[in-house]
């Protein structure tokens, strides 16, 4: 054997082991270390994107949404402002959310309707109400602590051509079930990845289930996100109510001015002049 071709051998076989040793590693994971993975691979980051979502009833209507979204992470506390462009009816109408991290505090959340005139702040007691119409509730835009939650891996399986773990995630007191509105939920994690591809949800009520599947996954800065979203809600076997969301004209990085996530500013819209100064 010449000395190129044992080089050669030498960097093949080490790759070899490299592989082995990640894939043992990714084997011997808890799931409590998955979570970790999956927190630290979809860090928070100042971005813009618009969202067209569609809401389909049990009888198949429809109603559209058009969004757009802007978030700003701090140190402790994320700051997220959306307005509705579309239907014309809903026009100016937003939605306004700090969401405070790893402090204990609950996220202060506004809506804002012109008609009525000023913002109005979103009781802790209603946070389990629809968002826009959509199976989402405002409990679902704030962020899980994962000290919130105990996690164990059910099994492993194939979801969507995919190798993943299944995880079993239960609130660890009643308190956290009262804010999120569920009593567990079960997530597919990629292996690879450490992409949360589906989730089914059992809510508070004890007879609804949500399904929630994401796709067309997208990386910018090194941050993978989902850009198609369905959410279905049944009760048994019966489909209740669907949402589809769709992620477009997605950018991060940008500067987004402080101003931009103000109660004066949800009340006046959004301008490009005034998202990037």
């Amino acid at each position: 054997m010449g000395l190129k071709q044992l080089i050669f051998f030498f960097f093949t076989l080490i790759g070899c082991l490299l592989n082995d040793l990640n894939g043992l590693y990714a084997e011997s994971m808890s799931a409590k270390q998955i979570m970790t993975s999956v927190e630290m691979n979809h860090p928070d980051s100042n971005r813009r994107y618009d969202l067209f979502m569609t809401l389909i009833d049990r009888n198949q209507n429809r109603q559209t949404r058009e969004l757009q979204i802007y978030s700003k992470s701090y140190q402790n506390v994320k700051k997220q402002i959306i307005v509705v462009n579309k239907p014309p009816k809903m026009k100016n109408m937003g939605f306004l959310m700090f969401d405070y991290i790893d402090n204990g505090s609950e996220s202060d959340q506004w809506i804002y309707i012109p008609s009525a005139g000023r913002p109005k702040r979103i009781a802790s007691s209603d946070r389990g109400g629809s968002f826009m119409g959509s199976d989402l509730n405002y409990a679902d835009l704030v962020s899980k602590p994962l000290g919130d939650y105990t996690f164990r891996i059910i099994k492993e399986a194939r979801v969507k051509e995919q190798d993943t773990w299944l995880i079993e995630s239960l609130p660890v007191s009643e308190e956290v079930i009262r804010k999120t509105g569920y009593l567990k939920s079960v997530l597919a994690v990629t292996k690879n990845t450490f992409d949360v591809i589906r989730i089914k949800l059992w809510c508070e009520d004890g007879h609804t289930v949500k399904l929630h599947d994401l796709n067309d996954f997208t990386e910018m800065d090194g941050i993978r996100i989902p850009t198609d979203i369905l959410v279905i809600k049944k009760r048994g076997k019966i489909t209740m109510h669907m949402t589809h969301m769709k992620i477009s004209n997605l950018k991060m990085g940008h500067h987004l001015a402080d101003e931009l996530f103000t109660l004066r500013q949800l009340e006046r819209g959004l301008s490009s002049e005034q998202v990037y100064p």
